[in-house]
């Protein structure tokens, strides 16, 4: 990919003759970005359809570094520069396939000291599953979750256990114990201010004790005004490595995301979260996968709520 032309068509070309995925920001904004991506700017005159990418003119071009970053060409003078700028209807996505085939094989490396222990006590949980520990930002860790999705969540409706909602600090996971540490590296050094006026600088750590309708890895208590609010503070929803700190013990343990389907089903809304669901499952899922404390998702791809939210 070296030395091609984002104004020649030259980078589009040689993308397509290594397969690569192509999809439009307007479709699915970052969910599907991952660091190492290319991202592609066409020109304002560009009708961007799902079948031109491949072909249509662009005038720019960067490197997807992450949370919404990117990595870009700023003029001579200035170089490269890594920062986030306002996407736009024009902005499209370009993965290679040999990329593709080094993000299946993710759940068997890790960039972070550490080793993989494939013992039988994680009741055979799958994809983006890793029974691994090590040390991360000086944390040490027992268990990593891979490429999970973040999402943010706010009023001040109470917790899913006796632990109180914690700005900056609480958060919702299935399939975990009330009480579980984690630590997200995205969320490190992050300022929240909310509509309340109530503030925090996050250090990545999260102690989880909600759970809800099961549509992300981890949904982190980032407003006590209220969700819209939250999700202002947050930016897009986003990808990352979740690691396991400590187990919880003592709080009960949160929903299974085929309770959490269960429950909408029942109330006669479950349909109504199919787009997110999709969003979060393209990536074969992660805490979906997970059955170390709960085994009841192993059938969760048979039931009628995966054929609902998949319709």
């Amino acid at each position: 990919m070296c030395a091609k032309s984002c104004a020649g068509g030259s980078l589009q070309s040689t993308a397509k003759k290594h397969n690569a995925k192509m999809w439009r920001y307007v479709d699915s904004k970052f969910e599907k970005c991952l660091p190492g991506g290319i991202v592609m700017m066409a020109n304002d005159s560009v009708n961007l359809t799902k079948s031109n990418m491949s072909s249509c003119a662009t005038h720019h071009t960067a490197i997807y570094m992450g949370n919404g970053y990117i990595a870009e060409a700023s003029g001579y003078s200035t170089g490269i520069v890594k920062r986030k700028r306002t996407p736009n209807s024009q902005w499209f996505f370009m993965r290679i396939e040999e990329l593709s085939n080094t993000d299946k094989k993710s759940n068997d490396n890790s960039g972070e000291s550490g080793s993989n222990n494939n013992s039988t006590s994680d009741n055979e949980s799958g994809k983006n599953c890793i029974n691994q520990s090590g040390t991360i930002d000086g944390h040490k860790y027992i268990y990593r979750f891979a490429n999970a999705r973040c999402t943010a969540y706010g009023a001040n409706s109470g917790s899913g256990c006796d632990i109180p909602l914690k700005l900056g600090k609480t958060a919702g996971m299935s399939n975990v114990p009330y009480g579980t540490k984690i630590y997200i590296p995205a969320l490190k050094g992050k300022y929240i201010k909310d509509k309340n006026g109530k503030s925090v600088t996050c250090d990545g750590i999260l102690t989880i004790n909600d759970c809800g309708v099961s549509m992300s890895d981890c949904d982190i208590y980032m407003s006590t005004y209220s969700d819209s609010n939250a999700e202002s503070i947050m930016g897009n929803p986003f990808r990352s490595e979740i690691y396991v700190i400590s187990w919880g013990s003592g709080h009960g343990t949160s929903w299974s995301f085929t309770s959490s389907y269960k429950w909408a089903y029942e109330r006669g809304v479950l349909s109504n979260y199919k787009t997110a669901f999709k969003n979060y499952i393209s990536n074969g899922g992660v805490l979906i996968n997970f059955y170390k404390f709960r085994s009841d998702d192993k059938n969760i791809r048979s039931s009628k709520y995966w054929k609902i939210l998949n319709s």
